[in-house]
């Protein structure tokens, strides 16, 4: 009686656990002005309506199932950033000058190394550069959207070099001119 009894919970148990390869949907559901639900809106495609009389008796369901909306992948523009001639590092959001078309959440997967010798991280989605030499650093970054769709796109952080000058004098007063 005890084996049954154990075999038994371990079948009804093995049902009752999702398995991780079970795909994951979106639900959207949209009410009336009555608090009454409406449309009820599935990721993969399959939509459901629900139609009322005057006296808020539910008189009819309908349901379609289409194709799911095809992911594209986000896009993302080159940035261009000008720093100071002072400062040698620069901070920008991981996923600045991007979008998605689907409104997938988006978040940046990589960020290759700078030219130059200055270094990138990529910490709590921001990009994070330090030891911007004078001259142009370039670096790619690679964004991903929460459905897999993955864009590249170039950063470009300018710093002048100082401007060095040296006094002359001019007349009575000392002048400062650049070289």
């Amino acid at each position: 009686m005890f084996k049954q009894t154990l075999l038994c919970v371990a079948v009804i148990s093995s049902f009752a656990i999702p398995s991780p390869s079970i795909a994951q949907t979106e639900t959207d559901y949209a009410y009336d002005v009555h608090g009454r639900l409406v449309k009820v809106q599935e990721s993969t495609g399959k939509t459901r309506q629900y139609q009322y009389d005057s006296a808020h008796n539910r008189t009819s369901v309908s349901a379609t199932a289409s194709a799911p909306v095809a992911n594209s992948a986000p896009t993302c523009s080159n940035v261009t950033l000008n720093i100071d001639t002072s400062s040698s590092s620069t901070s920008l959001s991981a996923v600045q000058s991007c979008t998605d078309v689907n409104n997938d959440i988006l978040t940046a997967s990589s960020v290759n190394a700078p030219t130059n010798g200055a270094r990138a991280s990529l910490v709590s989605g921001r990009i994070n550069v330090t030891n911007i030499p004078y001259g142009i650093t370039r670096f790619s970054r690679q964004v991903t959207d929460s459905r897999g769709g993955v864009v590249s796109s170039l950063i470009t952080i300018s710093r002048p070099p100082p401007v060095d000058v040296d006094p002359i004098e001019c007349g009575s007063l000392l002048c400062l001119q650049p070289f």
